[in-house]
């Protein structure tokens, strides 16, 4: 187990708490990387991006809590599961969940992440019901009825 992902991970969610921007992105390389696979136009490099990030997240979320649900630890990476919740400021419910991979530097601070954490859905459309609609539309896609 790394002291360095373990020392982030506590830094990160610490700072989080604090719901302070600067105070997060000193977790943070200034060469940092984020990599959003699943979204992949949304990636970035750098602090002034990811400071511009959680200043929007503070101030669309002022009560956001983090939750460390599960972490592994492998050298200098650590796979972290987290629960992002809060209220926003139009009252409506903040729920998202799912799983970063962080590497960090030597000073325990965030050199690249790979963010797997989408939010929440909260329909009840079963597995069968969601695939049946994907298959749909692949039918329509294609002129098939």
């Amino acid at each position: 187990m790394s002291t360095r992902t373990q020392d982030f991970l506590s830094n990160f969610l610490a700072a989080a708490a604090s719901c302070d921007a600067d105070r997060v992105v000193d977790c943070f390389a200034s060469d940092c990387r984020f990599d959003l696979p699943v979204h992949p136009a949304r990636g970035f490099v750098g602090r002034e991006q990811a400071r511009r990030n959680w200043s929007t997240i503070f101030e669309t979320v002022p009560d956001l809590s983090i939750e460390l649900l599960d972490a592994a630890h492998h050298g200098d990476t650590c796979w972290a599961e987290l629960k992002y919740s809060g209220t926003r400021t139009d009252g409506s419910p903040h729920l998202m969940h799912g799983v970063i991979v962080v590497t960090v530097d030597a000073e325990s601070r965030l050199s690249r992440a790979r963010f797997y954490v989408e939010f929440v859905d909260s329909s009840e459309v079963s597995i069968t019901e969601h695939l049946e609609a994907m298959q749909d539309s692949a039918h329509i896609a294609a002129g098939r009825p």
